[in-house]
């Protein structure tokens, strides 16, 4: 029997050698701390070709100083052989140092093994830098992978599924809703805080549940799963996002993408939709009213030349009269149904300035006054004086002209209409009282309103409107920032009224000056160029009052020919005229003037000064006059010219 364990033994140490020399791991012994025995194999993998330098040595000069975790590779080297021989075994990873210098993470077995006349420890090594390297390449990805889901401009958080809890979201996640973690830890907190109505909350727990479900049946990895919702932010404010949910094992991942801004935008479209709707409704009614208001008076008149064509008797008296009112109300309504046309295509620009309020209303009284003294009536101007606005003087002064012409229409001979100010803080409020027949409650709620047939109520004198008037001076109103209102009983007269931005004082000529400017105006010859006739009859009366000596032609081609065949000192030139529009004609007195003496000419306009200076780019006049023509605006353009050293 000793024969057989012998041949044992020695088949044994025999087998552990060809192991040993063969194996592809690193097979060491050490004893009293230092290798006594080791295979090619352990020496290769720290890049020796034999293993001379491995004999003899503690395990810490096969190492860096200190390891990862900062503790001497000597100290920490003993300590772990230690452990080995008092447990009889122990692994562990450790950072090796090669030939070359460079590190290599080696996998470590201890085992201890005690004989008679040893203690030994075997030690195996296992190559896992590799290993190590792509442990530490993915923990580098997973590292940025969190930079950049932190980072992302979406917010992101994760639900862990086992224990219903918020264990992580991304900065943008507080950004947008400004919750802390530790507020809502929990998906039950965070049900409560973020969809406080409870019916709302069940919706949304019952789309929560069908992700829950779906990462059950479909295993490890569901398809995003959306949800609109209204999510509940700390200060109160609501968020309307598109979450989307995509679940991992034990994980369900929530997309918060903010819509807020874009349902706003939405509902702000749909809301100008349906107003564009309307308002293109109310223009096509507007239309078929203008239509019939045109076609009855035009109708008339064909009817009337006719008559005359076939019969060579004069017309009557009356019939001349009842002419001239259809002509002159029709072309009333076309003026202002341009100008209407102008402002909706956001052709008429507003351009503000300070104005004295009594200067605009005197301007206006001056047109309409002929009108009021045909039916005795008495217009009075109440605490005007010292009142100014900051508003564009042509579009007040059409508002003003709107609302007075309507007081003369429905005022009775004899009646009375006064224009007053109201100071209302930052805003003047400028009203036109007249004690004429007044409004019915039925009309006077669809006066301003667009497509409504609001003037079937003759004037006092049979005057007749389409209301177009009125409608034009809510848009100018608004445009200048201001609101317009009415208030009315019948038999008893009405009070329109507008309020505008208050304005600074506007300083009038110095006195000092007025007296020389008229001195030198009355030497002038002006040429006035206008084919309105009402502006006609405003500008003649101003220049009369200040003693000008002038002439009235048409349009632009009688007043080139009127300017080169007399001398003239002053052209007062309209825009708007036939056979040459007064840019046209400015142009050619320029290009070869009358005489070595240039021309002055100012603009005499309803355009703005911004709106003419788009016009006549190239076209240089010396000033420019918002029509109706006023006294002031007149001498303060005149003074530079004729009082040129005055100051």
């Amino acid at each position: 029997m000793s024969g057989d364990n012998n041949d044992q033994n020695q088949f044994d140490l025999r087998s552990f050698q060809v192991l040993f020399d063969r194996s592809l791991d690193g097979m060491l012994f050490i004893e009293d701390g230092k290798f006594v025995k080791c295979n090619l194999a352990a020496a290769k993998m720290l890049g020796y070709d034999d293993t001379a330098y491995l004999l003899k040595a503690h395990p810490s000069k096969l190492s860096p100083l200190t390891q990862p975790d900062g503790v001497d590779s000597e100290k920490k080297a003993d300590q772990l052989m230690q452990i080995a021989l008092e447990k009889g075994q122990h692994s562990f990873e450790w950072l090796h140092q090669k030939v070359d210098g460079k590190a290599i993470w080696i996998e470590v077995s201890l085992t201890s093994i005690a004989t008679d006349e040893h203690q030994l420890i075997h030690v195996t090594w296992h190559n896992i830098h590799a290993k190590k390297e792509a442990e530490a390449e993915l923990l580098n990805s997973k590292t940025q992978m969190e930079e950049i889901i932190y980072n992302f401009p979406i917010a992101i958080v994760r639900a862990e599924i086992d224990n219903a809890s918020v264990g992580y979201f991304n900065q943008q996640f507080h950004n947008l809703f400004g919750w802390r973690l530790e507020e809502i830890n929990t998906m039950e907190k965070w049900f409560t805080k973020a969809y406080p109505d409870p019916n709302y909350r069940n919706h949304i727990i019952t789309e929560w549940g069908k992700v829950i479900e779906h990462t059950h049946k479909l295993g490890l990895v569901t398809a995003p799963y959306a949800v609109p919702s209204n999510v509940t932010c700390q200060d109160g404010k609501i968020k309307i996002c598109e979450v989307w949910y995509h679940s991992t094992a034990g994980n369900v991942f929530g997309i918060f993408h903010d819509i807020t801004a874009q349902k706003s935008a939405e509902k702000k479209v749909k809301a100008r939709t349906e107003e564009l709707a309307l308002a293109n409704a109310a223009k096509d009614k507007f239309f078929s009213i203008i239509a019939h208001d045109l076609r009855g008076p035009i109708g008339s008149l064909s009817v009337i030349f006719n008559n005359m064509i076939k019969k060579s008797t004069d017309l009557d008296e009356n019939l001349l009269e009842a002419v001239r009112k259809s002509t002159k109300n029709t072309y009333g309504l076309l003026e202002d149904l341009l100008t209407w046309s102008q402002n909706q295509k956001g052709e008429i620009t507003v351009d503000p300035t300070d104005l004295s309020i009594s200067r605009v209303i005197d301007g206006v009284f001056g047109v309409l006054r002929g009108s009021a003294t045909h039916k005795k009536i008495s217009l009075r101007m109440l605490g005007l004086e010292n009142e100014f606005v900051f508003a564009d003087f042509s579009m007040i002064t059409t508002v003003a002209r709107n609302l007075i012409n309507n007081a003369i229409k429905f005022t009775a001979y004899g009646g009375v209409i006064e224009v007053s100010c109201l100071d209302k803080g930052h805003h003047i409020q400028i009203t036109v009282t007249d004690n004429g027949v007044g409004i019915s409650p039925e009309r006077l709620s669809r006066l301003f309103n667009l497509g409504e047939k609001t003037h079937s109520t003759l004037g006092t004198s049979s005057e007749s409107g389409t209301g177009l008037g009125l409608i034009l001076s809510a848009e100018f109103v608004a445009k200048n920032g201001g609101m317009i209102g009415v208030e009315s009983e019948l038999g008893k007269g009405s009070r329109f009224w507008f309020t505008l931005p208050k304005g600074k004082e506007v300083h009038d000529l110095p006195a000092q000056d007025e007296g020389l400017l008229l001195s030198q105006l009355s030497k002038l010859r002006v040429l006035v160029a206008e084919d309105n006739p009402l502006h006609q009859e405003t500008t003649a009366s101003v220049l009369k009052e200040l003693g000008v000596d002038f002439n009235m032609v048409q349009n632009g081609a009688l007043a080139v020919q009127a300017a080169k065949s007399d001398h003239y000192d002053l052209v007062l030139m309209d825009i708007d005229m036939p056979e040459l529009n007064g840019i046209e004609a400015t142009d050619l007195l320029r290009q070869s003037p009358p005489r070595k003496k240039q021309v002055w000419i100012l603009a005499l306009s309803s355009y703005s000064k911004r709106e003419l200076e788009g016009l006549a780019k190239n076209t240089p006049f010396e000033g420019y006059i918002n029509k109706p023509l006023a006294k002031i605006d007149f001498l303060n353009q005149l003074r530079p010219l004729l009082l040129p050293t005055s100051k």
